[in-house]
């Protein structure tokens, strides 16, 4: 088999609560009946070809439920190492399940909820969840996906619904190895996600989805909708993607990108980057050094904190308008200390009074820096500060 699921039965094994509270012969046989349900699970899914791209995905997981379902000797072969516990006699795994196991897997107890939810993978489904031995309605597909996905490729990897999902972490025992950076990839729908510790990636796929990374270095992606992303602690990397997104960075060295749209970004604390991209976006950055590129539209760039640090405001061509309409503008730049970097422009001179007469040139007018990029004499670009009396040289990074 490529696929390997020996350990579950070892996380078991483990499991400080199951060895103080289950007799040595019924441990051995529940160990056993889990280690049967292991290695069929593992014999299904490679014989569906699962995994191929990596992920165990809701569509295995049905697929291997289907399979047990038709084939009448693999049923039996699950239903016995299954078990029951009807009539209070414990058979199969049931001779685990709910007899004090202590083990944690995010937030859950390991063996009554998250192994027993996996090894429902041989009864049939109704309504995206499995049934159990009473035929009642057990978990659903896609947190057995979620769980077998972690035992399969080492990462809990939950896949959203097309309805409005509402998922959140929880807290790991130290046995489940990386456990807590977990994959997080959503549907259609407006969905919000509170990952929890761990280094995290969250695709928020359609929607206007809320995805919070809350600690550890997060990677988020909001794509379609306009979206909520917010890092919490840790250095996060945050990109909106389509429409009017909301990227709150929160602390650490954060990345924070907003994509197409009118978006609002804000870096928080910590040395951060702030790239607004295509649209008329508001760039925030608040405590640290940080650097702002607004990209294409007409950006607002904020530029607050009660430590003053160096804030680094880079122009590219085409990044704001020569009007009053169309220009960035700057609020709380500090002559001195912050800088406007204009060396992707080429070679140009800070003149005082106008432009000049031979070459690129600009000139700050106590309202804007207005840039000649052709050395035409005339205006193709500018930014606007609000507050600004005096603009000097010094101010300015220059080829």
């Amino acid at each position: 088999m490529s696929i390997d699921l020996s350990s579950i039965p070892d996380a078991l094994a483990a499991d400080p609560g199951l060895a103080a509270s289950v007799s040595g012969s019924d441990l051995a046989q529940g160990l056993a009946a889990a280690t049967t349900l292991s290695n069929l699970l593992a014999q299904t899914l490679d014989g569906l070809g699962a995994n191929a791209d990596g992920l165990i995905s809701v569509t295995d997981i049905q697929a291997v439920s289907a399979t047990i379902q038709a084939d009448p000797g693999l049923f039996a072969q699950f239903q016995l190492a299954h078990g029951d516990d009807a009539s209070w006699a414990e058979t199969g795994f049931h001779l685990l399940q709910g007899d004090g196991g202590s083990l944690t897997f995010k937030g859950r107890n390991f063996v009554d909820t998250v192994a027993d939810g996996m090894f429902h993978f041989g009864f049939a489904t109704v309504g995206g969840k499995f049934l159990n031995e009473d035929g009642a309605l057990s978990r659903t597909v896609e947190k057995v996906a979620a769980w077998v996905n972690y035992f399969v490729n080492g990462v809990v990897a939950f896949q959203g619904t097309a309805q409005d999902d509402r998922l959140e972490s929880g807290a790991y025992s130290a046995v489940f190895t990386g456990a807590e950076h977990e994959l997080w990839l959503m549907g259609a729908g407006n969905d919000r996600v509170s990952a929890g510790i761990g280094n995290d990636t969250i695709h928020g796929g359609m929607g206007s989805d809320a995805l919070l990374g809350d600690g550890g270095n997060d990677s988020i992606m909001g794509e379609a909708g306009a979206d909520l992303l917010q890092g919490g602690a840790g250095a996060d990397s945050l990109y909106g993607g389509a429409d009017a997104d909301r990227v709150l960075g929160g602390e650490g060295a954060d990345l924070l990108s907003g994509g197409d749209g009118a978006d609002f970004l804000r870096g928080g604390t910590g040395a951060d980057s702030l790239y607004g991209g295509a649209g008329a976006d508001r760039l925030l950055g608040e405590e640290g050094a940080d650097l702002f590129e607004g990209g294409a539209g007409a950006d607002r760039f904020v530029l607050t904190e009660t430590v003053q640090a160096c804030d680094v405001i880079v122009l590219r061509s085409g990044d704001s308008g020569a009007t009053a309409m169309t220009a960035d503008l700057v609020q709380g730049f500090v002559s001195g200390i912050d800088k406007i970097d204009l060396t992707d422009l080429g070679p140009i001179s800070f003149e005082t009074g106008g432009f000049s007469a031979s070459g690129a040139s600009a000139h700050y007018d106590g309202l804007a820096l207005r840039i000649d990029t052709t050395g035409d004499g005339t205006c193709d670009m500018m930014i606007r500060f609000q507050g600004l009396a005096t603009l000097s040289a010094s101010d300015l990074l220059l080829v």
